[in-house]
């Protein structure tokens, strides 16, 4: 006797678990940041956890692209206020406005469950291509997680590009970060910089470990090996880097540089520096790594590496637009260009 295959969840069936009409389900479901801002944060996270528990997604995207019918393309992203983010997501709408395309924005947030959600619903939009550029874990689970999510998206006709590295199988765009890293540890040990310390992400973070490790084994190389007390974790963003600045105020005596893994850590260890009085360059040499617009402008400008943000975002547009390749995922890698400013000058 055949075994009766259980019928798929419906839009009913998780607002009825959620405790939620139907139309307040398919604003969070469908609907996006607009049109969800005034639902309480609690009723969002309950109708997200009912789907979640039903295994539920749309199911309307398949026929939808099916049929050619989705002109838009999605970007997930961390934060918006992000430099590094906002680049990306320039990048990726001026390639879709010049191929006909509208684009959608996710913002993943800092949790699994915030990330898984983010997709979601940028699914429930019915996309027909979703631009990954949300920076990578070590964190098996949490990857095999959202792994499934994007395969599920693939499965119902979706195209998938993931910008960094990463190990899902789909369309990549990668930047050298260790190499680019390690370019930057020979500019500044050229410009006279001996003593080091590294402010980087948690060492789940692909991303920020790349570059922590290209730069610590370019130094040490050199003879110039960083004291593993002097390497300090933060939040990937400006106040992770203010936060941690300050388990380095009374070391500076040891310290003659520091390399943020970011622009945005950067931003914030400089301004914790000068609250406490210490002078960047004239005390200690602060370098990041992305060339975010705004570290330009800075006094003094801000000696980092320059990476083609919005020239990746628009090569995983691209990529997700164009022929699936019939030998498997494309893989494009770029590197980062040095770029050297008045806030590392050469030691006398």
């Amino acid at each position: 006797m055949a075994t009766r295959r259980s019928p798929k969840p419906t839009l009913d069936d998780v607002a009825a678990l959620a405790g939620v009409s139907r139309a307040t389900a398919s604003r969070v479901l469908n609907g996006g940041v607009r049109s969800t801002a005034n639902i309480d944060p609690e009723v969002r996270e309950a109708v997200f956890a009912a789907a979640r528990s039903l295994d539920y997604t749309a199911n309307t995207q398949a026929q939808a692209m099916s049929a050619g019918a989705s002109s838009t393309v999605a970007i997930l992203v961390s934060e918006i206020d992000d430099p590094g983010s906002s680049a990306l997501v320039s990048g990726a709408l001026k390639r879709a406005r010049e191929t006909g395309h509208a684009l959608i924005v996710g913002l993943s947030g800092l949790t699994e469950t915030e990330e898984l959600d983010a997709l979601r619903a940028l699914r429930g939009q019915r996309p027909k291509a979703v631009v990954v550029a949300v920076s990578r874990t070590t964190d098996a689970a949490r990857e095999d997680a959202f792994r499934e999510e994007l395969t599920a998206f693939a499965d119902a006709g979706g195209r998938v590009s993931v910008i960094g590295a990463n190990s899902f199988g789909f369309d990549e765009v990668l930047l050298r970060n260790a190499d680019s890293s390690a370019a930057l540890a020979r500019a500044l040990i050229g410009l006279g910089y001996r003593r080091f310390a590294i402010v980087a992400a948690s060492a789940d973070q692909i991303t920020s470990h790349e570059r922590q490790r290209g730069f610590m084994e370019e130094a040490e190389r050199a003879g110039f090996a960083t004291d593993p007390d002097l390497v300090v974790s933060a939040d990937f963003d400006r106040d992770g880097g203010y936060a941690a600045a300050g388990a380095l105020i009374d070391r500076l005596d040891d310290i003659d540089a520091i390399f943020a893994v970011s622009d945005a850590i950067a931003l914030g260890v400089i301004a914790r520096l000068r609250e406490n009085g210490v002078a960047v360059p004239g005390r200690v040499a602060v370098a990041g790594f992305d060339d975010v617009p705004v570290v330009r402008d800075l006094t003094p400008p801000l000696t980092t590496v320059r990476i083609p943000l919005e020239e990746m975002a628009a090569h995983a547009v691209d990529q997700v637009l164009g022929e699936s390749g019939a030998a498997g995922p494309q893989t494009l890698e770029l590197t980062g260009e040095v770029v050297v400013r008045a806030s590392t000058p050469a030691k006398g």
